[in-house]
């Protein structure tokens, strides 16, 4: 028989035997004996009273993490050391990122590699990413959080390498609560509120109902006007290479780069610069109107394509401006019912369902069109909209040509994308069906199916068509009647024309070369074109306008099955150091996703290519050699993919001491799972408790877990632009087309887990929990894209492999393109230490008043976060980019009567831009600094006549009104300048939220 075949049989005699015990006991009188309380712990399958576990758990209280940020636990949980970089629903990106969803990420180590589990069980993922929406959450009917840091691919199956978040709903909940709250910035934007509908009660007899609406809405937070003018932090900190720096000067003479305000391009402006060496305007601009040109005036240092301040700042900033939150709108609802058969049997339905949108509304056209560097334009001698003085200039030069380069668009003016809009959608529902039956023998049974979908849809409004874009830019006067046309129209040629022209040409697709239709859309582009003025600030007729955009979505679907049942209970109880507890269990999975990206007969046309003859040139190379579509920049792909998985699993405890207050357990856990696209894996984990004495406590845990390939790092793949620095050009900045995505052939990645800590809870101070945990993640085959920049590296240090995925210009040696594909990278490790140190006690310093006071600190240490592609060479992340060596979290709560005070910090260590740079050499500071800020709520409980009782609260966030440090940054399609992710919190500003909550 197949091991697939015995896996079905397992699992169905498992439910089998769920079905025939749950029947003798209808037939049963007698009530069970009365047993203590079981408990569960997450991070482990068993059951039994006074269970404690040798993987560290960190449980955090629903309350306490809505005091820490108020609006959806996500926030909340974003402020925890634990995690690093969450995609919270008010991040920016939105038609290809997380907007309006919420992914977690234990240690910064991905949201792939963190299992999120509603009441212990798995949910169905919302995107191609496999990640878990946790917007979806009943927040009103969360009674904690569990956060387990230790591996757990045994207990819960894959993506469980770096922990377990497990959300715990209050089942038993019994009443009604309302909610309301209301919150702002102090620069009065990003206004804010969130309701919800709660309640608890039995129907009938035995059925009790939980159920909850919840409603989020906060605004966008534009680029300009009140968005970041007003905000003294931005000051567009950025780097501009040093022009006293030599590469012939001793290491160290002089920094290469240097960190200064104010920093812009040199290269490109809003109304479009000559980059033409030789040519008499070589370096002039167009004035606003386009019609006649001013010489380009840097800043006073000015190097590798940026300058910093100098009169043309003003005019770039306000033509580079990027949202700094996206609007978005959350709502949802959840359902929850058990109904008790019998004393033993009791039946479970839990339905939720949910919609979060996001939307980033533009209205100066974003970045305005990217025209720069291997996108820069071409403008011919013959251009129509060019000012005579420059044609004449061309003439008397012998120019038929030179290069310009724009990017940036004035609000205001008649711009490319005008009211351009991208933004997700994401609808989902989950049904779950479920049954708990405990055996006369005193085990239990536990088995449930689930069903979940979700419906994604990305939508880019008002999307700029490269093609379009260049025939109607290349406008000339047609010699017949005078008029200005598209210099195509003159040409005029036939689809056979179109179709010949591009006979055996070959262009990237997701599934490989394939041959392409036309060098430019076919949807009337050629007789439709309108010519367009390109010089100046934004001098673009309606029409041309109407012509050059076009809207562009995706559809994407997942669906996944989740079938799961386990028998668990004790045996041998008769042993002096206690009974052993067995789980035994088995699941199967299916998950399908169908992405589909529209309008397809646009997307199938792309490339856009430069046929002269036809009339149609000029299309820079950075978008012939580009993304697989029309559409700039748009990155998406239609693909699809499908996969399953059967496993069976155990997991034992045994009291291997108890003695006095000493006891000891060794815990053992293993899982078999074959995956229909990866085969089998087996993971297992060993851990040992030990209660040394009745303060101290130590644990310890050795785990073997994997994590299987999401649909994107398999199935997706796409094309886009980004900016490198090249080591060969002694650093300078080039733009750059990519490509980059999925790869079928990816292994499971597997990870050696180790844990080891202590609990320290002292008689001599009642009320002192201290805790610590050192863990080591060596992650072999780990599934990465090791990035552009580490692709560009690591080749000129040598790593042949990787040349390979790199394309120069045979003139100019300058790179064009490179590849950067997700593969099993060699070897990936995290390992540091996290710690706990949490105080309770009553107080006294206002007679005839109840007083409490809990103070509370979580803090990690990052030693080291390391990856090694597969020949190249290690480097470690921990301390640079997104992942600082130190993070913490305190918080203090203090009750007096009916009044509530809780204050939290948040502190991120400092760290560097470019872990391979070298501070004094390659740039003057290669540190963001270290931030901290503090929150604070208040609130005031009273109880009306009827029993019911209400709060008034008041939330402020960024008590002191702190600012994000200068967050530097390379000039490339956009400005620099932005605050750091991490830093979020502090670049809205002191935010404020208040809120009113009725319990009855």
């Amino acid at each position: 028989m197949s091991e697939h075949k015995i896996k079905q049989n397992l699992l169905a005699a498992a439910i089998a035997l769920l079905g025939g015990t749950a029947h003798s006991a209808l037939a049963q009188n007698a009530a069970p004996a009365q047993q203590l309380e079981e408990i569960q712990i997450t991070g482990s399958r068993l059951q039994r009273p006074g269970i404690t576990s040798p993987v560290p758990v960190t449980a955090v209280s629903s309350e306490e993490l809505t005091f820490i940020a108020p609006g959806n636990l996500s926030q909340g949980l974003q402020q925890l050391p634990q995690f690093l970089n969450n995609a919270t629903a008010q991040n920016r990106g939105t038609f290809l990122g997380s907007a309006g969803q919420a992914f977690l990420n234990i240690r910064g180590m991905g949201a792939q590699r963190t299992l999120v589990l509603l009441n212990g069980r798995r949910v169905a993922p919302s995107d191609r990413q496999s990640s878990v929406d946790v917007n979806l959450f009943p927040d009103a009917m969360i009674s904690r959080v569990d956060v387990v840091t230790g591996g757990a691919s045994a207990a819960y199956g894959a993506d469980a390498l770096a922990g377990v978040a497990n959300f715990v709903v209050n089942t038993d909940y019994q009443g009604f609560q309302v909610s309301v709250q209301k919150g702002e910035t102090e620069y009065h934007d990003g206004k804010n509120w969130e309701a919800s509908l709660s309640g608890g009660f039995d129907l009938g007899d035995k059925a009790h109902v939980i159920a909850s609406l919840e409603a989020y809405h906060n605004d966008d937070i534009r680029g300009y006007r009140a968005g970041l003018d007003e905000r003294d932090w931005f000051e567009r900190w950025g780097w501009v290479n040093n022009p006293a720096w030599s590469a012939s000067d001793p290491p160290g003479t002089q920094p290469q780069r240097l960190t200064l305000p104010e920093v812009h391009s040199s290269a490109f402006t809003p109304g479009g610069k000559i980059n033409q060496p030789g040519f008499r305007y070589n370096n002039y601009t167009f004035i606003e109107d386009g019609t006649q040109l001013r010489l380009f005036v840097p800043g006073a240092i000015n190097g590798g394509g940026a300058t910093s301040g100098g009169p043309e700042y003003a005019i770039a900033n306000l033509g580079q401006r990027e949202n700094l939150q996206s609007e978005v709108n959350r709502k949802n609802l959840f359902f929850n019912i058990d109904y008790p058969l019998n004393e033993r049997t009791t039946f479970n339905f839990q339905a939720i369902a949910g919609k979060n949108a996001a939307y980033g509304h533009k209205l100066n056209g974003g970045l305005g069109p990217s025209m720069m560097g291997i996108w820069a334009g071409t403008i011919y001698v013959d251009n129509a909209f060019l000012p005579e003085t420059v044609r004449q200039a061309m003439l008397e030069q012998g120019l038929t040509s030179f290069r310009m380069e724009k990017g940036g668009a004035l609000p205001g003016r008649n711009n490319f994308q005008d009211d351009y809009t991208d933004g997700t959608e994401v609808s989902q529902t989950m049904f779950l069906l479920g049954v708990d039956h405990h055996l006369n023998n005193g085990w239990d049974v536990n088995a449930y199916y689930q069903r979940g979908k979700s419906h994604k849809h990305m939508l880019l409004d008002n999307l700029l068509r490269v093609d379009r874009w260049f025939l109607a830019q290349d406008a000339v006067r047609d010699p017949q009647s005078g008029k200005i046309v598209c210099r195509v129209q003159l040409f005029n040629p036939t689809p056979q024309q179109l179709a010949e022209s591009v006979q055996g040409v070959l262009v990237p697709s997701p599934q490989g070369p394939v041959p392409i239709a036309s060098p430019v859309g076919l949807d009337n582009s050629i007789a439709d074109c309108q010519p367009l003025n390109i010089f100046g600030w934004g001098n673009v007729s309606q029409a041309a306008q109407d012509y050059v955009v076009s809207d562009k979505w995706a559809e994407s679907y997942v669906t996944q099955d989740f079938a799961e049942a386990v028998l668990s209970g004790d045996v041998f109880n008769a042993r002096s150091t206690g009974p052993i507890s067995f789980s035994l269990g088995a699941t199967w999975r299916k998950e399908y996703l169908e992405q589909t990206a529209y309008p397809r007969e646009i997307d199938a046309l792309g490339p856009p290519l430069n046929r002269p003859a036809l009339g149609i040139q000029g299309i820079p190379g950075g978008y012939t050699g580009g993304s697989p579509n029309l559409h700039a920049f748009s990155n998406l792909t239609t693909f699809g993919g499908q996969f399953d998985v059967w496993e069976v699993f155990g997991e034992t405890l045994v009291p291997l001491l108890n003695k006095g207050t000493q006891r000891l357990d060794l815990n053992l856990a293993a899982r078999h799972s074959d995956y229909s696209l990866a085969g089998g894996v087996l993971t297992w984990k060993a851990g040992l408790d030990f209660q040394v004495t009745q303060a101290l406590r130590l644990r310890t845990t050795y785990s073997r877990d994997v994590r299987e390939a999401t649909f994107a790092e398999r199935f997706d793949k796409a094309g886009g632009g980004t900016t490198v620095n090249d080591p060969l050009f002694n650093g300078q900045p080039f733009n750059i087309t990519t490509a980059s995505g999925g790869n079928p052939d990816v292994k499971p990645e597997q990870a050696a887990t180790y844990v080891v800590g202590f609990v320290y809870q002292p008689r001599w101070l009642p009320g002192l929990d201290v805790s610590a945990d050192y863990y080591d993640i060596d992650l072999s085959g780990a599934i990465g894209s090791i990035g552009f920049q580490r692709v560009v590296d690591d080749c000129a240090a040598g790593n042949q492999a990787l040349c390979a995925q790199i394309d120069r210009d045979p003139a100019s040696n300058q790179i064009t393109r490179v590849e950067d594909f997700f593969t099993n990278i060699d070897a990936a490790r995290t390992r540091g230490v996290d710690m706990e140190v949490a105080y309770r006690t009553e107080i006294n310093l206002f007679p005839e008043q109840q007083e409490n006071l809990t103070l509370r600190l979580l803090a990690s240490y990052l030693a080291e976060n390391s990856n090694t592609p597969s020949g190249g060479r290690k480097t470690d992340f921990a301390g640079a980019g997104l992942t600082p060596k130190w993070t913490s979290t305190a918080t203090l709560n203090y009750d007096i009567g009916p009044w509530r005070v809780f204050l939290s910090h948040r502190f991120i260590d400092k760290s560097k831009f470019n872990v391979n740079w070298v501070e004094g050499v390659d740039v003057d500071n290669n540190y963001l600094e270290a931030v901290s800020w503090v929150n604070l709520r208040v609130g005031y409980t009273g109880r009306l006549d009827d029993g019911a009782t209400w709060e008034v609260y008041g939330n402020i966030t960024n008590l002191f009104g702190a600012d994000p440090p200068p967050n530097p940054g390379t000039v490339g399609r956009g400005l620099p300048g932005g605050a750091n992710a991490m830093h979020q919190t502090l670049a809205l500003g002191r935010s404020y939220v208040l809120g009113l909550s009725l319990r009855f």
